[in-house]
């Protein structure tokens, strides 16, 4: 038998063809393999959520609770975008009875230390995420989302509903993030919280640093320790603006309405809180204060035992156009608008307010400087109390009104001259709330009743611009206009106020509608439903002022 090499069952030449086909063939399965997974692996992804991709223009779309708890599983996701198309309900997911619990999405952890932060955008779409529900044991950053960090970090335009969060032992604790680091939050809002932590505890976010709040509101019964706020627990650096909180606050040492304590810049916020402090540093917005609050207020309670504020418990900063309407009692240090004032501290154009329930012999502030307050007020009998009901006494102090000369739309303050203390402007009114003072009562009802079936476009009015009121914007339209005809350049139709219907010229007759009207409420004021008006005043303005009825701005 022949032995040598190119013997066998097949040649040479065959057993070579035999390996290139086998080649090919295993090559063509790869192939296949590879492109079945190029065109399958999006599917795969989208699975996962309600479609899209991740990016800034194709958000992840997350449209159940199923596709809103995946996130909390895919730290991979953590730096993409996503969108909430619908309200959501995660009740199913509260880690009781056999059910899953919720994935915190982002974390931080110190022992081995690892951190793993959400660095996306979430858009809340201003949609609704009910009933979360987290129960804490052994970790701290605590939340919807646990840690938020990055200048790219966003979550906007969510409304969080009946949150409730146990975890009094952990630190970092805040029913949207535990933490937020650079990020932004702005639009968001917490309704009906239950929320209990430790240190740095608050009803939005338990720590914010280096971050901005915006346009956020808070309502929610919040417990924590050192450093609890109804809307963030310990607020560092950059700003908040635009928020406020309405609920109780309570722990053992900074403790505030708005933040426990603060560094930052605070805006045009308020608190409408009941705060207790087990120890000091209580107050109805902040409980230390070494930033700066300005055009804010606090309306509530606030109780503790030293440096206790209607505003700021203890203050090293700096509060300008502020006020407070708190009862306030405490120990040691305690005062209507800040409880303790440190030399470097100052206080610029606020005023406080006394209650009877507050403590005996309460001032202004509890301790501290008097050279570092400045053009602010605190009535100590009768006629300084009925003094600070008058417009001209803070205008002699260089306060800034809202229609000082000529100019109804700017200024920091309001007033109902004489009747009441003064409000911020930016405060606003609600719906139904045609006449001072503040909130709507009966004679906002009977004015409403007053112009019951009005049409606004069966009315001579000098309301020119439809602002709800004839004032100097109305007279500059007129001037623009005035002596002109129909047809003419600068011809204004709305400026021909008389007679009903016009006359076809801008002249003295329109100009003496207008003096005899003058900062009276055009038939616009009064026809606020449905949104926009519907050209009467009927049952669907007093539906709505009713439904404010009492109802404080």
């Amino acid at each position: 038998m022949n032995l040598n090499r190119s013997s066998g069952l097949f040649g040479c030449c065959e057993r070579e063809e035999i390996r290139r086909q086998y080649s090919d063939g295993l090559f063509s399965a790869w192939f296949f393999y590879v492109l079945l997974l190029v065109v399958l692996f999006p599917a795969i992804v989208h699975a996962r959520y309600g479609g899209g991709s991740g990016s800034q223009t194709d958000p992840y779309l997350i449209s159940t609770a199923a596709h809103f708890a995946q996130i909390g599983h895919n730290p991979v996701d953590w730096n993409m975008h996503f969108k909430l198309m619908n309200d959501i309900d995660i009740s199913d997911y509260n880690g009781l009875g056999g059910r899953e619990p919720f994935a915190i999405i982002g974390y931080l952890q110190w022992e081995p230390y690892e951190s793993m932060p959400f660095r996306g955008v979430f858009d809340g779409n201003a949609k609704k995420i009910m009933n979360l529900t987290i129960s804490a044991n052994g970790r701290d950053f605590v939340g919807l989302f646990g840690y938020v960090q990055g200048t790219t970090a966003c979550i906007k335009n969510l409304i969080l509903v009946k949150p409730k969060i146990e975890a009094a032992a952990a630190m970092y604790v805040g029913a949207i993030a535990g933490r937020l680091r650079m990020g932004i939050i702005a639009n968001c809002s917490v309704q009906q919280g239950i929320i209990s932590g430790g240190d740095c505890t608050g009803g939005l976010v338990g720590c914010s640093e280096k971050a901005g709040i915006i346009n956020c509101h808070t309502e929610a019964n919040i417990k924590g320790k050192t450093d609890v706020g109804g809307v963030t627990g310990y607020h560092s650096g950059v700003k908040m603006k635009g928020c406020g909180f309405t609920g109780t606050v309570s722990g053992k040492n900074d403790v505030g309405g708005l933040a426990g304590e603060s560094d930052g810049y605070i805006e045009n916020c308020y608190a409408i809180a009941d705060v207790h402090a087990d120890s000091d540093k209580a107050a109805g917005l902040i409980g230390t204060l070494r930033g700066q609050v300005i055009n804010s207020f606090a309306k509530g309670q606030a109780t503790g035992g030293n440096e206790v504020g209607g505003l700021v418990g203890r203050n090293t900063g700096k509060v300008s156009d502020s006020y407070s309407q708190m009862i306030v009692y405490g120990n040691n240090n305690f005062g209507g608008l800040v409880g303790l004032l440190y030399s470097e501290g100052t206080i610029s154009r606020c005023y406080a307010v006394p209650d009877a329930n507050s403590g005996e012999g309460m001032q202004l502030m509890g301790w501290g400087d008097a050279q570092a307050v400045e053009a602010s007020f605190w009535p100590t009998n009768e006629a300084e109390l009925i003094k600070m009901m008058s417009q001209n006494t803070y205008i002699e102090a260089g306060w800034d009104f809202a229609g000082e000369d000529n100019d109804v739309n700017q200024g920091v303050w309001v007033i109902n001259d004489g009747n009441d203390f003064p409000h911020l402007a930016w405060e606003g009114w609600a719906k139904g709330d045609f006449l001072y003072p503040l909130g709507v009562d009966i004679y906002d009802i009977i004015a409403l009743f007053d112009n019951w079936l009005l049409k606004s476009n069966e009315v001579v009015t000098a309301d020119v611009n439809d602002d709800g009121i004839v004032n100097f914007f109305d007279l500059n339209l007129l001037a623009s206009a005035w002596k002109t005809k129909t047809g003419q350049p600068k011809w204004n139709p709305k400026c021909d106020i008389w007679p009903y219907g016009g006359d076809g010229v801008v002249d003295v007759r329109d100009l003496e509608a207008l003096s005899e009207q003058w900062l009276q409420p055009g038939p616009v004021l009064y026809d606020i439903a449905p949104q926009g008006g519907d050209g009467i005043v009927n049952f669907l303005d007093f539906s709505v002022s009713a439904g404010n009825y009492h109802k404080q701005n």
